[in-house]
């Protein structure tokens, strides 16, 4: 299961294995992940903290994907949200 996090302007890809999946299926999930979103990183769950370096480019990348196919969502949303505002 693929979950996106955002955190301030920050956006995380986070992979969780579902119970009836098998370590290796979910393995490869992931490294498939990784291999096929430009600046994915693997994050090894030992570490107390991590330091990543990214550029705009790198976000836009990862992003952009998800934004072309969910467009008419995210354009409802914010046009929902400026209509409270106003």
């Amino acid at each position: 299961m693929l979950r996106l996090v955002a955190v301030n302007s920050f956006f995380f890809h986070i992979a969780l294995r579902r119970k009836e999946a098998s370590t290796f299926q979910f393995d490869m999930s992931v490294r498939e992940l990784l291999e096929n979103v430009a600046g994915t990183v693997f994050v090894d769950p030992r570490y107390k903290s991590i330091e990543l370096t990214t550029s705009p480019q790198d976000s836009l990348r990862s992003m952009l994907p998800l934004l072309q196919v969910k467009r008419k969502e995210y354009s409802d949303y914010f046009l929902s949200n400026k209509k409270k505002k106003s």
